[in-house]
């Protein structure tokens, strides 16, 4: 069906406050099992299917719609950075298009322009001069705007203009290495005083010995008509590392203060985060969890039930160049050989913190160690889950709980704003009483600490928190 995209465009929180106390699911549906299939689509062709006629909150922020899609899927795992607010208030917003319901030859970047008054008429056609997907959005040079997509062929797709909002794209292409089939999944960020720095991250697929796919990284210190580093596996992301980090598993944080970082975290791997001082000519990797299946592959069979990452995950730096990460869990199994694995999706429901002043997630049982009922401290390192809306200590939900590649009752949080005084956290939690009859719904929430560095731990001895929904 045609999706209407949503934006929020007021940032400005009034609302309806819940206690905190956290409740789980009966217990049929603590253990409800789902099988999954554990890697992407490679081209990308996973969707949503049928009208789920979604429950909106009395709560609204304002809203405003600026653009439709046929295509729903935005993401295999991590959102990419596609939206962008100018100093000067405009702002400026993309997502994978298609008016097509079947076939989606028309795919590409959706774009659309807030000029200070009035976003622009909904766009018709893509950016890009080819089918391609999964854009990621950031500004460029004085004044202008860069969108990075994958042509799903072989190559990134770079247009670039001069003025945000105005003129005509110039269009560019970014290749992978000899031998690779192609570079897909990009994410891109700028630096700099002019915003002239660009950083591309792409996931290039068929690596020659093991055909399975490799993070790269490019750089382009002239705003794009060059690039100086190109294909470069970061040491700490290769194959010598992973089997395989999985599409759109990765992250960039914001720039702050001349440092760069992205998170990486999936069900699959480690989640860790590269960080670089020096414009990305040299990176340093930080553990945030270490996967006990080093090396995981589809051969790999474990029965024990292990705590991961859902697939989701965020990144930003405060104002000292620190990184904190926040992502979503999931409860699996992988009982045979294949593609497959088990999840229990009544039972994952958690949102984890971490920053570099705290110690990587450990457990005499590493399966356990981001366990959020027996190990993870509320309101230290879980910071997220599922309210209780009627207060009677269960979370009612229909029987049938459906996930999306982001596995988690609570999932896909992000941290869009942090400041020298405190952090907001967004969520989409499966939330009780929203739903249509049939299927359950997620529903947005927020948090807003009171603090941050040196003061986090304050808050969390005295729980400052607050747990809003709109």
């Amino acid at each position: 069906m045609k999706r209407t995209l949503l934006l929020s465009v007021v940032v400005i929180f009034a609302f309806s406050i819940y206690g905190q106390n956290r409740a789980t699911v009966r217990e049929s549906l603590k253990t409800l099992s789902v099988k999954a299939q554990r890697n992407a689509p490679l081209d990308g062709s996973e969707l949503l299917i049928g009208n789920f006629d979604p429950v909106k909150s009395p709560n609204l922020l304002t809203e405003e719609e600026i653009g439709e899609t046929f295509y729903d899927k935005q993401s295999n795992r991590a959102v990419a950075n596609r939206f962008v607010r100018y100093p000067d208030g405009t702002m400026g917003a993309t997502w994978t298009f298609s008016m097509e319901s079947a076939g989606f030859s028309d795919r590409g970047a959706g774009y659309n322009y807030f000029d200070g008054n009035d976003w622009g008429d909904w766009p018709g056609q893509r950016v890009e001069t080819e089918k391609s997907g999964w854009p990621s959005y950031a500004p460029l040079g004085e004044n202008g705007e860069i969108v990075v997509s994958h042509n799903a062929v072989d190559a990134l797709l770079i247009n670039r203009r001069a003025d945000k909002g105005n003129g005509s794209w110039t269009e560019t292409t970014l290749q992978g290495p000899v031998g690779f089939a192609k570079v897909t999944w990009p994410r891109v960020i700028t630096t700099g005083d002019d915003n002239n720095n660009i950083h591309i991250l792409g996931m290039v697929r068929d690596y020659p010995v093991s055909g399975d796919m490799e993070l790269a990284y490019y750089r382009s210190e002239d705003g794009g008509e060059s690039w100086d580093i190109e294909n470069e596996f970061i040491p700490g992301t290769s194959h010598d590392d992973y089997s395989d980090l999985g599409a759109d598993s990765y992250t960039f944080a914001e720039p702050r203060n001349g440092v760069i970082a992205f998170f990486v975290a999936n069900l699959w791997c480690d989640a860790f985060i590269m960080k670089s001082s020096d414009n990305g000519d040299s990176w340093e990797k930080i553990m945030v969890w270490e996967h006990p299946y080093p090396f995981y592959d589809d051969n790999t069979i474990f029965t024990d039930t292990l705590w991961a990452p859902d697939n989701s995950g965020h990144i930003a730096l405060d104002s000292d160049g620190k990184a904190h990460v926040v992502f979503g869990l999931g409860f699996i199994t992988h009982f045979e050989v294949g593609t497959t694995y088990t999840h229990y999706p009544g039972y994952q429901d958690g949102i984890v913190y971490w920053n570099e002043d705290m110690d990587p997630f450990e457990a005499p049982d590493q399966h356990d160690a981001l366990d959020p009922y027996d190990v993870l401290v509320e309101n230290v390192n879980l910071i997220g889950w599922s309210q209780d809306l009627d207060g009677d200590g269960e979370l009612n939900f229909l029987d049938d709980i459906i996930s999306y590649s982001e596995i988690g009752l609570s999932t896909m949080p992000i941290l869009p704003l942090m400041t020298a005084t405190g952090f907001l956290l967004c969520v989409a939690s499966t939330t009780e009483n929203y739903d249509n009859g049939t299927n359950n719904f997620k529903h947005i929430w927020a948090r807003t600490s009171y603090g941050i560095g040196e003061r986090m731990e304050w808050i969390s001895r005295f729980n400052r928190w607050t747990n809003s929904y709109f």
